[in-house]
């Protein structure tokens, strides 16, 4: 990525440039997500209740109760916004 895309780039588009990092079982932690659906989270521009809608739908989608929503947001809303893109790519598998 040259200089001119990371100035383009917002933090949402930035996750398509993620490379899954390798866990003690082989996995890439795309495949580790609590939740088997692909979001894309591109085109909320990086606003984030716009990201959170998205994962919780995603979630429910892919059979979670309300129950899981609400841990979810919970667990997202419990630090800044780099907690939150964490948070999602840990829950639902972020494309």
């Amino acid at each position: 990525m040259d200089t001119g895309d990371a100035i383009a780039a917002t933090p949402v588009s930035l996750l398509r440039l993620f490379e899954p990092v390798k866990s003690g079982n082989g996995k890439g932690r795309s495949e580790m997500a609590k939740f088997d659906v692909n979001v894309q989270l591109t085109g909320t521009d990086g606003n984030a209740f716009a990201i959170m809608s998205k994962v919780s739908k995603g979630i429910r989608e892919a059979g979670g109760e309300k129950s899981d929503v609400i841990a979810f947001q919970d667990e997202a809303m419990s630090g800044d916004y780099d907690n939150l893109l964490r948070t999602c790519m840990e829950w639902v598998n972020v494309a």
